[in-house]
């Protein structure tokens, strides 16, 4: 049980830009005993949707919000209370709360791109976590038409103790839609340069997909830049992509219809998949210049379904920390990749998620992701 006898659940933020969440439904029922950990609540955000886990133990005793509800961060979402706790104590709980909640406003909650120039280009990322910090900063980098906002389930667990910074590659997100004439060297100048630009040190750098390759080539040419290195879900370990086909199938997707079984193909459960993900991502994909970037990309780091920037020897001879994080159903980069792996690389795989765990299993991808960080520091 928490310190206090009545312990309100309240709605998360994840990521920087989340400002509100949408339940999509209940997990367990009033009078259920809970502990930390256990599955409260699935929530929609922008993005996906997740599942809310309780802090603290003791009994659910109300469940406030509805399934249906949108409600702002912070807002209350049920309560926790040992059974011996009156009714009424509940009730005087919840009206409380209710009549002191004040939803933060937009501009406080959602975080507006930075940007510093890298070799030419105008490099938007966003920063959390302290100001200053002795602590070493992490930076995320995403994968194939993703962006930073890849990692929004992410950054809240590492940022109360770190600098986080997440970036969008170049031809994604906000950042300009360029390559120079080896698009895989201008991903890795862009992660390279961005450390030295922002003088951040040592980094623990972690990217997903083909993040995770730029990260590894990152690693590979200039170790000095980073404290540890994790792979999430890696193309860049062998020639072969199993799902070759994503690639083409996420390029030439232009409507709803086309662009809903390609996003599904990256989680284990595709009902995850959201209508605003759907739309966001076509969104992204008509700015002008994405679909020559995408295209340009492709032919250069998956010609024919295959890999040509393979690093798995090289990882045995790293003098740093290494980590490989997969998701057992990842249809993109089998997990069979992660079989085999040099005796120095640490790796977890996670039941249930796809190619995407970071954000389908978030709560279980955190844990791993920060148990490996303090026992390295």
């Amino acid at each position: 049980m928490s310190d206090t006898p009545i312990t309100a659940l309240t709605m998360p933020k994840w990521g920087m830009s989340m400002v509100t969440g949408k339940i999509v439904d209940w997990l367990v029922e009033e009078g259920a005993t809970l502990a930390t950990g256990d599955e409260l609540a699935e929530v929609e955000t922008d993005k996906i949707v997740n599942v809310v886990e309780v802090q603290g133990n003791g009994v659910l005793r109300r469940r406030v919000a509805g399934v249906g509800d949108e409600l702002p961060i912070g807002a209350l979402l049920g309560v926790i209370a040992e059974a011996d706790i009156a009714e009424s104590e509940i009730d005087t709980f919840v009206d409380k709360f209710q009549e002191n909640f004040v939803p933060a406003e937009v501009e406080e909650t959602a975080s507006e791109p930075l940007s510093v120039d890298v070799n030419g280009l105008s490099i938007s990322y966003q920063k959390a976590g302290p100001e200053e910090s002795d602590v070493t900063p992490v930076l995320f980098v995403h994968g194939f038409g993703g962006d930073s906002s890849s990692w929004m389930f992410n950054i809240a667990d590492l940022a109360g103790a770190r600098p986080v910074y997440t970036l969008d590659l170049p031809g994604h997100g906000t950042s300009p839609k360029k390559l120079g004439p080896d698009p895989f060297a201008t991903l890795v100048s862009a992660v390279s340069g961005f450390i030295k630009t922002l003088n951040l040190g040592k980094v623990h750098l972690i990217g997903h997909s083909l993040g995770a390759a730029v990260a590894m080539a990152v690693a590979v040419q200039d170790p000095s830049l980073l404290a540890s290195l994790t792979i999430v879900d890696a193309a860049g370990l062998s020639d072969r992509l199993a799902g070759g086909d994503y690639i083409q199938e996420f390029i030439h997707a232009e409507r709803r219809k086309d662009m809903k079984p390609a996003l599904q193909k990256l989680f284990a459960n595709p009902s995850l998949v959201t209508r605003e993900m759907i739309n966001e991502t076509l969104k992204y994909k008509r700015l002008e210049g994405v679909a020559d970037v995408l295209t340009a990309l492709a032919r250069a780091v998956f010609p024919d379904g295959k890999q040509i920037h393979v690093f798995r020897d090289q990882l045995e001879d790293l003098p740093l920390p290494v980590a490989a994080i997969w998701g057992a159903e990842d249809q993109l980069t089998a997990p069979e990749d992660a079989q085999g792996m040099p005796e120095n690389v640490r790796v977890h795989i996670i039941d249930q998620a796809g190619h995407m765990p970071h954000m389908e299993a978030a709560p279980q991808f955190n844990k791993i992701l920060s148990a490996f960080l303090e026992e390295i520091e």
